[in-house]
């Protein structure tokens, strides 16, 4: 979770905020909003970054070393069996 975070603020620290539009008073014919839209754009980006930067992804027979293909055969049995 520390390198999510240390990420995550080096990749946020990159964005520009949009003073201008925040303080917008209505006058600037929607570009105001298309810069909120791009601010939020950057930040979901900066997020997704943080995250695949730093969460570990795991196939998901890794701690499963003894798993084969005889008990995919059985699991599979057991699922049809079931599902009758």
């Amino acid at each position: 979770m520390h390198e999510y975070a240390k990420v995550l603020s080096k990749e946020l620290a990159n964005i520009a905020f949009p003073k201008s539009a925040v303080t917008c008073n209505g006058l600037c014919q929607h570009q105001c909003t298309h810069m909120i839209d791009e601010y939020y754009c950057d930040i979901v980006q900066c997020l997704i970054t943080a995250s695949n930067r730093s969460i570990p992804i795991k196939n998901s027979r890794y701690e499963k070393h003894w798993w084969n293909d005889e008990l995919d055969d059985l699991k599979q049995q057991v699922i049809d069996a079931t599902t009758l």
